[in-house]
């Protein structure tokens, strides 16, 4: 990973070479495309706005040729630039001119709510859509004699499943976003500044005004009807998101200052990998942290 960043960093057409052939590569194996979403974030936070969108014109050119040459079409050259790497690049941007996390989660955050809000306003029916989608993927399974699963139950499933559908689109975007410029903020201090993504990561929390805008959301979600009801629902999907990971950083610290956080803490991060139930008190901690201040009662370096 190291070899990488370094790599990435030794100039514009070596960077070029890393996001493009990542992008490639991303084809075979998905998780890929955030390295190289991670490389394109690198540059920009280091060298600046106009550095990054030179290398994704590069890249972008050079993917484009090598999917005209093997599969004989253009578009995905295109269609990752535009899709993948320019919002990655935009938010590199705000966080190197505001040099804070937060401000970056937050702001990611207002636009995938927007997103959302503007789907819902559109009039489509996604929701109708990925329950087609879904049953045509499933439709082997539901035709099976062989298995005990009941089709109502999946009937059920799919029913619940289809009305977050936008909600979990948006949040697996995001998600991805943010986890891409985490590895290009922690391959720049490994570079630049080791040991500063730590503190810089732990230290992630929301401000006031965000978390009353997500319990306006939560609280529609619950007392609301109808599509608004929905969108909310939806919206809350990817509030939960950010608070989650708000959570597992106030988390961390808490866990870091006791005697046993040798142990405690691979447990805690075991939780949260394998037990789903305990996502929900995580992002309660996270929430609870905007007015609580958690990381406050403890001493802690960032350096565990």
């Amino acid at each position: 990973m190291n070899f990488l960043a370094g790599y990435t960093m030794q100039g514009r057409m070596q960077a070029v070479v890393v996001a493009s052939v990542l992008a490639m590569l991303s084809l075979l194996l998905s998780p890929i495309s955030i390295l190289s979403a991670s490389a394109i974030a690198l540059v920009t936070l280091r060298k600046g706005q106009l550095e990054g969108v030179l290398v994704i014109a590069g890249a972008g050119i050079a993917v484009a040729l090598l999917s005209g040459l093997l599969f004989g079409g253009f578009f995905f050259g295109v269609a990752y630039a535009l899709g993948f790497w320019m919002p990655i690049w935009i938010i590199a941007i705000v966080l190197r001119e505001s040099g804070r996390l937060s401000v970056t989660f937050e702001l990611t955050l207002i636009f995938g709510l927007l997103v959302i809000g503007a789907i819902y306003l559109s009039g489509s029916d996604s929701a109708e859509f990925w329950q087609q989608s879904l049953r045509l993927i499933l439709q082997p399974l539901l035709a099976s004699s062989a298995n005990n699963i009941q089709s109502d139950q999946i009937e059920h499933w799919l029913s619940f499943a289809s009305q977050y559908s936008i909600g979990i689109l948006v949040t697996g975007t995001v998600s991805t976003i943010i986890l891409s410029l985490l590895v290009a903020r922690w391959w720049q201090a490994n570079l630049y500044n080791p040991s500063g993504f730590g503190k810089e990561f732990l230290s992630v929390k929301s401000r006031p005004l965000v978390a009353y805008i997500c319990l306006g959301v939560f609280l529609v979600a619950i007392l609301g009807a109808g599509t608004i009801c929905n969108m909310a629902r939806n919206m809350g999907v990817l509030a939960f998101f950010l608070y989650l990971v708000v959570g597992i950083a106030v988390l961390h610290v808490l866990v870091s200052a006791t005697k046993s956080r040798r142990f405690l803490l691979p447990a805690f991060y075991v939780i949260v990998l394998l037990i789903p139930h305990a996502l929900l008190p995580v992002a309660l901690v996270g929430f609870s942290d905007t007015w609580q201040h958690w990381r406050r009662r403890v001493i802690f370096d960032g350096t565990t």
